[in-house]
């Protein structure tokens, strides 16, 4: 597919305009500011009607302004309903709510958490996440039912942790407002239901599941086809998505193009005796498209399969209206489609992810696949497979590094087999499924099911633990996302055509990739010191001169004095070496770092020692941390509630 094909698709140029439109508002968020971007389109457009005669050709790029005010308007419309959806009036106190359970419960180590959809007059179309009290009636709730609750809903926050992942942002992104904790007491079931198009999808899932749960798989392989076939990875044990993760295969259990397209294989393998001149060929696109979004409901409406059935079916289109099939028009489309009705998907990374693996896939694996021609179609088939992961993994390989800091080294060769396995396991699910009515034959399939499973497991954690797996830490820069995607395909244009001018931008994007990093170390703050929000155990983290160090108290008596920037930090993990104890003069330091222990007392700490400020840690219950901020109002102390505000730190200047 030569590469003008990019820029000169219908959809790509309507979805720059849309795209800018979303960013714009999503990071400036503008009241009106939809209204006037296209009360300025519409006047472009009309005054392009009624240009002097000979004029026209000189000003024909007004109409085109125009059309992209307009869209830049629809971007900035959408994005707008979105944030409205997201947003919520947070209230102190409790509140009293009626909601619907969109999804099926989910089991957490303290509690049950579920997403409701709220449906009161004031928060009406507000998605929150509800931690429940597990207990028998918590763990029965479907999707549909409705509940009544007695809370007081909070935003999503982050730890303020260096490096962390954004998890306020990414919960805003997927359209949710807030949560809620409630104990067992402050809510209940009405008895009621009340469906919609998402909970019939939620149940057909929930019940497709319990069908795995009936077929007397181990935890491992109930995870792995719940994972292959319907995208449902919370019972998943840590150890099998971290062998995959560390392997570059987990794109395999996020389902997504490549189970659709598995899927899309099967029926048009099924349909293959309706050929092309048939009068029926048409009608054989019409049975994909159904059963592709009967697929697509059974797997609860995810995100990923969403995008991919939109992709298949826009080809489907096309082969029925006699059109050019798969191109990039069609991806474009798809994603124009897509954020036309959820802009916030453009923030999401899968959303991200996929696009840019099938972008690549159409430009780089054609090229990559003629540099070696092989006439034996078995070696055939293994070299476009190779290709195919190597111009997927390209092209999201900038992405996986900015997102989560690793990159597998082995992936090259594990995406050549996993692929495979996945779809003979996708293969056998869906027979033993449809052989459910027949005892026998379901059980004979269920045997090579858990024996390719086997294989499966034993070959991604075989690579796991080869040496150098996975290269930790390597994160880069947003910037550096944007000029790999450039060097990516300037360099393939100077292979093909060898334009001077690609060459250019190829070794100015290298350049740029080197220099990036080392301009943003040196700007950087050298000395930092964290004191990180951890709930599980203190710790405080410093940089000092390039050298990182770490405390962790490993006991509830530990002391320990830091010495930063001229600034002294005592770190007190209990009252117990602090009481009974005197001294003429105190002992002073800026910051009194508390953790741990439920008895502090300030007035008998300062007594001894003479602090400017307190740290409370996130390690400290809320109502300890609430009694010590009253003491420290009281004798007028400035304090840092960690929990509350996230990580504190201590910067060179």
């Amino acid at each position: 597919m030569p590469e003008s094909n990019i820029v000169k698709s219908p959809f790509f140029r309507l979805l720059l305009p849309l795209l800018a439109g979303i960013i714009l508002q999503y990071h400036l968020d503008i009241k009106y500011l939809s209204i006037i971007l296209f009360a300025l389109g519409i006047g472009v457009m009309l005054f392009s009607f009624f240009l002097p005669p000979g004029k026209e050709y000189n000003y024909r790029w007004l109409f085109g302004a125009g059309s992209s005010l307009l869209l830049i308007a629809a971007g900035t419309f959408s994005t707008q309903l979105r944030q409205r959806d997201a947003g919520f009036d947070f209230r102190k106190g409790e509140q009293s709510y009626i909601g619907v359970v969109l999804d099926t419960p989910k089991e957490k180590p303290k509690s049950i958490a579920i997403e409701v959809l709220l449906s009161s007059s004031r928060s009406t179309s507000k998605k929150i996440v509800c931690y429940i009290h597990p207990n028998t009636t918590s763990r029965g709730l479907q999707p549909g039912d409705e509940i009544r609750l007695y809370g007081e809903i909070e935003p999503f926050k982050n730890t303020g942790n260096p490096d962390e992942f954004d998890y306020a942002a990414y919960m805003y992104n997927k359209g949710f407002s807030g949560y809620v904790y409630l104990p067992a007491n402050r809510w209940e079931p009405t008895l009621k239901t009340k469906h919609t198009v998402q909970t019939y999808a939620s149940k057909c899932k929930a019940e497709v599941l319990d069908f795995y749960r009936s077929l007397n798989l181990n935890d491992t392989q109930f995870s792995i086809i719940s994972a292959l076939t319907l995208g449902y990875k919370d019972e998943m044990p840590d150890d099998i998505k971290e062998s995959f993760r560390t392997t570059g295969t987990a794109h395999v259990l996020a389902t997504s193009g490549l189970h659709v397209g598995i899927i899309f294989s099967m029926i048009m393998f099924l349909f293959g005796f309706l050929h092309r001149k048939s009068g029926y060929y048409k009608l054989k696109f019409v049975f994909i498209i159904l059963f592709l979004w009967m697929y697509a409901f059974l797997a609860g409406l995810s995100p990923s399969i969403v995008r991919a059935c939109i992709m298949l079916t826009i080809y489907c289109f096309a082969e029925i209206f006699n059109r050019k099939g798969f191109s990039f028009n069609t991806i474009f489309a798809a994603a124009f489609l897509m954020l036309i009705f959820n802009p916030f998907s453009l923030f999401d990374i899968g959303f991200q992810l996929s696009f840019m693996a099938v972008i690549s896939i159409c430009y780089l694996q054609p090229k990559l696949s003629k540099l070696w021609e092989i006439e034996n179609k078995y070696g055939r088939y293994v070299w476009q497979l190779f290709t195919l992961s190597m111009a997927a993994q390209i092209g999201t390989f900038a992405l996986c590094l900015y997102y989560f800091g690793y990159f597998p080294t082995y992936f090259f060769v594990t995406n050549l087999f996993v692929p495979i396995l996945a779809g003979a396991i996708i293969y056998l699910t869906i027979a033993i499924f449809f052989a459910s009515m027949l005892p026998f034959v379901m059980n004979l399939l269920i045997i090579p099911l858990k024996f390719i499973i086997l294989i499966l497991t034993t070959l991604i954690q075989f690579f796991e633990n080869l040496p150098l797996a996975k290269l930790d830490n390597p994160a880069i820069p947003l910037a550096s996302v944007f000029l790999f995607i450039i060097l990516i395909f300037s360099a393939a244009i100077f292979l093909r055509k060898k334009k001077a001018s690609a060459l250019i931008v190829s070794l100015s994007s290298i350049a740029l990739l080197i220099l990036i990093p080392l301009f943003l170390r040196l700007k950087s703050k050298e000395n930092e010191l964290w004191v990180l929000n951890r709930k599980e155990m203190p710790e405080i983290r410093w940089n000092y001169a390039r050298i990182e160090s770490q405390y962790s108290p490993d006991s509830i008596n530990c002391q320990k004095l830091i010495s930063f920037e001229g600034k002294r930090i005592l770190s007190v993990s209990s009252m117990t070496p602090w009481i009974d104890k005197h001294s003429e003069e105190k002992f002073h330091v800026d910051y009194l770092h508390l953790c741990g222990n439920e008895n502090f007392t300030l007035s008998s700490l300062s007594e001894i020692i003479s602090f400017r400020s307190v740290i409370l840690d996130a390690t400290l219950s809320p109502k300890t941390s609430r009694k010590l901020a009253k003491e420290c109002a009281r004798l007028n102390i400035n304090f840092y509630d960690v929990r509350e505000h996230g990580a504190f730190c201590i910067a060179s200047k």
